[in-house]
Order: structure tokens, then sequence, then C-alpha cells
């Protein structure tokens, strides 16, 4: 079970790491859901915050049930905070002709594209070629097996390999993106 008495107690004894493998990712997507995916770096800020708040008052927690509700209210109330900010700057923008909000979100998403793909770019060429086929071209695994005369197995496994580098480089936001084809591929030059 995803949220039980060991997060806690893991939490609450400095366990971090446990913490973010298992929690993470779903207070991401709630996040996600909350904000829309076009402000996944945004997203990602709620959650470290959530987390953070939450670790500076990881013994008052009673059970696992109040630190769930404390990380889904505050996230919560972050996107609901950052959805007055960007409405008073649409108007602030309508009112005076300036730029609006949707250049600087553009410049960000490009931004987070190069980000992305200059990581894929300093993977090692067999992982490169393996995400580049999955994430750009869109192969299934069995499909990459076939084309560089591999086993499934070996795909998987520098598939996984590949995803790890990238989410040490350029974080757990950005991967789940590019997974789920939130970013076209990259221009070809």
């Amino acid at each position: 079970m995803l949220w039980d008495d060991r997060i806690l107690a893991d939490f609450q004894r400095g366990r971090i790491d446990l913490f973010y493998d298992r929690v993470y990712p779903p207070l991401l997507l709630y996040a996600l859901r909350q904000l829309g995916t076009q402000h996944g770096l945004l997203a990602e800020d709620c959650v470290q915050d959530a987390v953070f708040q939450a670790w500076s008052r990881r013994d008052r927690f009673a059970g696992i049930g109040a630190l769930k509700s404390f990380l889904y209210n505050t996230i919560r109330n972050s996107a609901i905070n950052l959805h007055r900010k960007d409405s008073a700057r649409e108007r602030y923008f309508s009112y005076t002709g300036k730029h609006s909000a949707e250049d600087h979100i553009l410049v960000a998403d490009l931004e987070a594209q190069a980000l992305i793909f200059n990581a894929i770019r300093e993977l090692p060429d067999r992982l490169r070629e393996i995400v580049e086929l999955s994430f750009v071209e869109g192969l299934k695994n069995r499909e990459i097996a076939e084309r560089l005369g591999i086993s499934l197995s070996s795909v998987n496994k520098f598939k996984a390999e590949s995803l790890q580098i990238l989410r040490r480089k350029i974080g757990s936001l950005s991967v789940i993106l590019l997974c789920v084809g939130a970013f076209p591929p990259p221009p070809q030059v």
C-alpha cells in the first residue's frame, strides 16, 4: 500500500529517500492535475514546498492520514495561490498592453525542452539511441529490440538505466513529461 504507517515512521526518522521514492510521484501527478501540465515546473515546486513544510513539522503528525492530508492540502493551496497570481498577472498584462504571460510560459517550455534534449545528447551512445527510439520515434520496446538486434530484456535494462541518469540530471518531472510525450521532438538541424 502506498500510504502506510511505515512511510510516516521512515519520514519521522529522517529517511526522506524512501519517502520520495514512494510518495513523490503521486503528489506530483496531483499537482499537475491542479495546475495543468503546461505548468510542470511550478507543480514540482509546489510538491517540493509541501514536502519541505511537512519535513519541518514531521514530529507533529499523529498518523499517516494527517501527513497525507497535510501534503495534499498544502499542494492544493499552493496551486490556488498560483492561479490567483496568474489571473492577476493576466489582468495586468491586458490592462497595460504589454507581453502576455503565455510569452513567458513559451520561453520556459523551450528552456525545459532544451534541458531535456541536451541531457539526452549527453547519454552514452547505446542509451541515447534507445531513448530516442522510444520517446522521440515512439517505438515499442519489442520494436527497438528487433531494430537493434538485442534482447527485449536488454532494451528494458538500458531504458531503465537511461531514465535513472536523466532523473538525476534533470529531475523527475521532466522525465515524466518526456515519457508522456508532453514535449515534441527537437527540431532537426
